[in-house]
């Protein structure tokens, strides 16, 4: 039996009690990744500390961590075990150890498998049931990157900040960077063509959709050049607002959506199908050239990178808010990017500004387009900016361009 699981997790490793899952354990994970548990935890749910700081240790550093739980977890014990992996933006992935055939400890478990359909409801990313000897015996563990791990991809890229559905900037600034994008045809017969400088790919910043006059062209282009090879792509808040809608959920409809439904109502459904599949398949961020480079819609700190949570997912899409909104009924933003200090290059849109320009290793291509502003990629590595102006002014700016206001209480200087 193959297991799949991502190679950073937080590994719960539940056996009933007697059983014992060392051998497994041993089989499966290096010493230096596992630590145990004997006899539950402390009263009232408390880990031990050496057993709280191996666990924050090794996830803070991205590393693959196996908790081996010799007695069989109960329910608020898993949960601070999930609660713990999560502060690091790490998943949990469950190996219930329930052999039906070890007639030594057939009662405990039994009373484990009682507790398997509870265990399915949890917050873990993966709940794998071995029910036999044969099954441990056999099992063999598999590691995955996690989808935001794209360190083995390599430039050279163009990235491309929010576009909006201004098809025809899009159009021309990719031209500017030496590719060819052609549409041809209509209803169902409508095609892109695309070619690309040599050995160069796209990335887009996501906020592809709403406010401009062709989101389904710029869907076809960006969706037909991810399929070719020629790009990459992460969702934008926008998008993800989409899908929501293509999903048949009701959306509100303000900021520019309205335009894309209209848009995308005359459209054939074999599209709005496709749009659905293409945007719930992107990942929140890109973490590439060997940890050198990271792309996110609306930027990342440091230690989410190449993790995958909610809170990671939720960041990327939105960037840091505080949960109010401002006097123009917008989401209260924060400077993410004046208090990051990492060495990974950080490129992202989401928040109009007046020009790109570089602060603290990460730059804003988002340069309001769809507001009569510019279209903007970075090319890199030759970290060279290239902007084309719009054509026209689409929509109308609800709050000026601008970085957001720093965080309260933070003071560059301190």
């Amino acid at each position: 039996m193959k297991i799949t699981i991502p190679d950073f997790c937080l590994v719960v490793v539940i056996a009933a009690p007697g059983s014992g899952p060392s051998g497994f354990v041993r089989s499966q994970f290096g010493l230096s990744e596992v630590v145990s548990v004997e006899d539950g935890l402390l009263p009232g749910g408390v880990l031990p500390e050496s057993i709280e700081q191996f666990l924050d240790t090794r996830l803070q550093r991205r590393c693959l961590t196996v908790v081996e739980a010799r007695n069989a977890l109960q329910r608020d014990e898993r949960a601070m075990l999930i609660h713990i992996a999560k502060s690091h933006y790490a998943q949990t992935v469950a190996i219930v150890l329930a052999p039906e055939d070890d007639d030594q400890v057939v009662k405990q478990v039994q009373l484990l498998q009682r507790s398997l359909p509870q265990i399915s409801k949890e917050s873990f990313l993966d709940v794998h049931v071995l029910r036999s000897q044969e099954e441990i015996a056999n099992a063999c563990v598999e590691r995955v990157p996690t989808r935001t791990d794209n360190r083995g991809e390599h430039g050279p890229f163009d990235i491309i900040g929010d576009v909006h559905g201004c098809v025809d900037e899009l159009i021309g600034l990719m031209s500017k960077l030496g590719y060819t994008i052609e549409i041809t045809g209509g209803g169902r017969d409508r095609r892109v063509v695309s070619r690309t400088p040599a050995g160069r790919r796209a990335i887009f910043v996501g906020d592809l959709v709403d406010r401009g006059p062709a989101s389904p062209d710029v869907l076809r282009i960006v969706m037909h050049m991810v399929a070719q090879g020629q790009a990459l792509a992460v969702p934008g808040n926008h998008d993800v607002k989409l899908l929501r809608w293509l999903n048949g959920r009701n959306v509100k409809p303000g900021h520019g959506i309205a335009q894309t439904i209209s848009q995308l109502e005359v459209e054939q459904d074999e599209l709005r199908d496709e749009v659905r599949d293409f945007i719930d398949g992107l990942v929140s961020h890109l973490w590439l050239e060997n940890g050198r480079l990271t792309v996110a819609h609306a930027g990342i700190k440091e230690e989410m990178m190449g993790r995958v949570s909610g809170a990671v997912r939720e960041f990327c899409l939105y960037g840091e808010t505080s949960g109010e909104t401002d006097e123009f009924g917008l989401p209260i933003r924060y400077h993410w990017a004046a208090e990051y200090r990492g060495e990974t290059t950080i490129v992202y849109g989401h928040t109009p500004v007046p020009e790109a320009d570089w602060l603290n290793n990460t730059l804003c291509v988002d340069t309001g387009c769809v507001f009569g502003g510019k279209l903007t990629a970075l090319r890199w590595p030759e970290r060279q900016i290239v902007s084309i102006p719009a054509a026209r002014a689409y929509a109308t700016p609800i709050r000026p361009f601008a970085h957001p206001p720093l965080r309260p209480g933070y003071s560059p200087e301190a």
